[in-house]
């Protein structure tokens, strides 16, 4: 524990100066002491363009996500990959969930570095050295339960001959990963899990098979009725191979999980769960990471079909997702010219946020410090249409007069893939003060 106090420590004692994206010091501040500064986004007391997740939202998303998970009796392991970010990670940590879940051997040091208890490695390992290196990392953190997901024979058979190799002081969780048909990784028929889980059977015990595993986002089409239909196929064939499991006594009896649901379908998740579960000894443990900050545009539109589909209940009661959840994240940046009619260039760009679900949508317009216009989402006479490596195009009804000098601020559509341009971004209360320097560890 006193190591994982010191890399908390590390981290709000790390200097910060203007090299930081959205820092204006040029003298070194230590990151801890950001909050003292006061520094306030439209007091321009900091760089533009400038990432934020809002403190008040942040913690109705992860409060409510919380009492999700105990109100349906399911286990949280949240993705880190969303943010990446320590400090936000034990924020969820201390609200309460079950571990974590990460992408790979990266993301799985860091947490271990935290101290964190239970972590799921959502991916698979097909070569050697990171094979070998997840061997260390479990050894030299051996109190820490780390599952490890397998979909092939040659997986299988990979560990098998690097663990007598390499002497193992500890147990490695298994998950066989499942999946649908053209989705992404993950065994696809029964026959196929038998034929894996006779090769897993020549695992020495330091192997323990814990469940299965599935990401039913992986399964979702352009035909909305279609992706319901392969998240369903998804559930149910998860029951198919965990009732194999048991059947054959394969599975730890202590530890017998399903494990699925990102931050999309969590919903279909918990319902499949309940409907197709027949015993008591299986635990459901859903994976949801861009849940702490959603986004503008793709992820509201995720959680307005969540409201339609009605299959989110509180204490058995149905709930609107809207109301639990909302975007957390703004980014903040200035137009810098205004050429051409209608349009105008702003200093930010692929380097600055994401683009792949939407480019970032406007949200309101300030002017000297102060609100000039409030945006909807849904305005159709302003928006984002091109995207450079450092500048975004504006293309506006002329009546919104926008100036060279305005300071915009964007909804983003993903997440996950804008926090990973940031090393540092920052926590903001309803005030635009700078409560919290964020790190991330990418």
């Amino acid at each position: 524990m006193k190591k994982n106090r010191e890399f908390i420590q590390e981290i709000l004692n790390s200097n910060l100066d203007t090299s930081i994206k959205g820092i204006s010091e040029i003298s070194k501040v230590k990151l801890k002491n950001i909050p003292k500064k006061k520094w306030n986004i439209l007091n321009e007391d900091v760089q533009f363009p400038i990432l934020t997740i809002n403190k008040s939202i942040f913690r109705k998303n992860i409060d409510s996500m919380h009492m999700y998970a105990s109100s349906n009796n399911i286990f949280l392991a949240p993705h880190s990959k969303t943010s990446m970010s320590p400090q936000l990670l034990l924020k969820i940590k201390n609200r309460g969930c079950w571990g974590f879940t990460v992408a790979n051997n990266q993301q799985l040091s860091v947490l271990l570095r935290m101290g964190i208890n239970r972590i799921i490695i959502a991916n698979l390992i097909t070569n050697k050295s990171n094979l070998l290196n997840l061997f260390k990392l479990t050894n030299k953190y051996s109190s820490s339960k780390i599952y490890l997901c397998v979909d092939s024979q040659y997986g299988a058979n990979l560990i098998y001959k690097l663990a007598k190799e390499y002497k193992l002081n500890t147990t490695i969780r298994i998950f066989i990963e499942i999946g649908n048909k053209n989705s992404r990784s993950g065994i696809r028929n029964i026959n196929s899990f038998k034929l894996l889980c006779s090769s897993l059977k020549k695992l020495s015990e330091k192997f323990l098979i814990a469940g299965v595993l599935f990401y039913e986002g992986a399964t979702a089409t352009k035909n909305y009725s279609k992706t319901l239909k392969n998240i369903d196929r998804c559930i149910k064939f998860s029951f198919e191979c965990i009732s194999y499991l048991q059947k054959n006594e394969l599975v730890n009896p202590r530890e017998c999980i399903i494990s699925g649901g990102g931050s999309e379908y969590f919903d279909l998740i918990t319902h499949g769960f309940k409907k197709y579960k027949e015993n008591n000894k299986i635990q459901l443990i859903i994976r949801p990471g861009s849940y702490i900050a959603y986004g503008h545009g793709y992820y509201q539109r995720s959680l307005e079909k969540i409201n339609i589909r009605k299959k989110l209940f509180l204490s058995n009661k149905s709930v609107k997702a809207t109301k639990l959840f909302s975007p957390s994240l703004e980014l903040w940046s200035y137009v810098i010219s205004q050429q051409d009619k209608g349009k105008a260039i702003l200093n930010f760009g692929k380097r600055d946020v994401s683009f792949d679900l939407g480019n970032p949508i406007p949200l309101a317009i300030y002017r000297n410090g102060k609100i000039y216009k409030k945006l909807k989402e849904t305005d159709k006479n302003i928006k984002i249409y091109k995207l450079n490596d450092q500048h975004a195009f504006l293309q506006f009804k002329y009546s919104y007069n926008i100036q060279v000098g305005d300071l915009l601020k964007f909804g983003v559509s993903h997440p996950c893939i804008s926090i990973d341009k940031w090393n540092t971004f920052y926590m903001i209360d309803n005030n635009h003060y700078i409560t919290e320097a964020i790190r991330t560890f990418f």
